[in-house]
């Protein structure tokens, strides 16, 4: 009986060893798998982290006129405006129009509170790039704002402060 159990788990053990250092797969066994494994990580689709707007509650302050447009319309004249959004197309831009604004300094321009791009601005038309901060091409509804701080530090106080509101739409 003692012959029988030491030679049950001297089976055993050579088995599970045979399974752990199993080299006999093929070239093309590892293919598929590293191919089936690529495939999958490229259909997973994260979502972009929800990022609280630091400029939340902040109301409208300063001199000078600011709007934003594209081809379906332009805040000044109150209309709402739409960005279809195709990952596969850049890039993704809103025009940026403003009128006496204080061009001695920096306006830094945000999506719901992230930093997009840094401009000189006075009476200006410009555009900027949204999908360089992803939260501002998510579906759904967002506002772009202009702020301009004193001598042009984000730690600093705030000078100029204007928003409008824009909304993305997923092709």
């Amino acid at each position: 009986m003692k012959k029988l159990i030491t030679l049950g788990l001297t089976v055993t053990s050579v088995a599970l060893l045979g399974a752990c250092g199993n080299t006999g797969s093929t070239e093309k066994d590892s293919a598929t798998s590293s191919s089936s494994t690529t495939t999958v990580e490229s259909t997973v689709k994260e979502e972009a982290p929800v990022v609280e707007d630091k400029f939340a509650g902040q109301e409208e302050k300063g001199e000078g006129t600011f709007n934003i447009a594209n081809q379906s319309g332009n805040t000044e004249e109150g209309d709402s405006i739409t960005v279809f959004y195709d990952p596969n197309t850049f890039p993704t831009d809103l025009g940026v129009n403003t009128w006496d604004l204080d061009g001695s300094m920096l306006s830094y321009i945000y999506a719901d509170g992230q930093l997009v791009d840094t401009l000189q601005l006075g009476n200006s038309q410009n555009g900027v790039e949204l999908q360089d901060v992803e939260s501002a091409i998510t579906e759904g509804e967002h506002k772009l704002q202009l702020v301009q701080y004193v001598d042009d530090n984000e730690d600093g106080e705030i000078v100029t402060y204007k928003e409008q509101p824009y909304t993305v739409k997923l092709k």
